[in-house]
């Protein structure tokens, strides 16, 4: 399945709009300016997810968490960091200097929470705009490379993905987190359908 240029930007702008109201709620909650800029978003079969993945993260430890979501759409929302990166942001949350090792379960749950946010406001976006609800499951948190980012199992066939990928600021301290969305083929048709272009 190919997607035109029309649809990619469409989608492109779509994702760039929920990207930016989940990094408005961050400011409320952190008290500090965000800046998130979306990448280009391909579109991929799994096989390809994977190497795209392993090239930008190769074997280091990753916090991931996910939200798997069932309507008119059916798929897995992701928020992708790698360890170190984590360990920065709760630094600036929690006003005090921690290291990958520290990640504790508290400090863990706290990330949770803040991931939770930005898929939230990311899946609100996505039903404003088929105008149909999503249901959500509960979030999982996992640490892990990037070989068991995905369910692959599940994607078979012509499966298809979105990748988004974005660049995480805060005062002027960059860091790359990864938003991925997951669809089946069947619900992707319906998204693509639903999207103005």
């Amino acid at each position: 399945m190919n997607l035109t240029t029309a649809q990619l930007e469409a989608l492109q702008e779509l994702i760039h709009a929920a990207i930016d109201r989940a990094a408005r709620a961050l400011e409320h909650l952190i008290n500090l300016d965000v800046y998130v800029e979306t990448s280009t978003i391909q579109a991929l079969m799994p096989l390809d997810i994977s190497h795209e993945l392993g090239l930008q993260f190769g074997r280091v430890q990753l916090s991931i968490v996910s939200v798997n979501f069932s309507g008119p759409l059916n798929g897995t929302a992701y928020f992708i960091l790698p360890l170190e990166a984590t360990a920065y942001l709760l630094s600036i949350i929690n006003r005090e200097q921690i290291c990958a090792e520290g990640l504790n379960l508290w400090r863990i749950s706290t990330f949770l929470e803040i991931a939770s946010i930005l898929i939230n406001h990311i899946l609100e976006t996505v039903i404003d705009q088929i105008h149909q609800p999503l249901q959500a499951e509960m979030p999982i948190y996992r640490q892990t490379s990037v070989e068991s980012v995905l369910p692959l199992t599940d994607l078979v066939g012509n499966s298809m993905a979105l990748l988004a990928q974005t660049q995480l600021e805060v005062k002027s301290l960059p860091f790359v987190g990864n938003l991925l969305l997951v669809f089946r083929v069947g619900t992707f048709n319906t998204f693509l359908s639903k999207t103005p272009i």
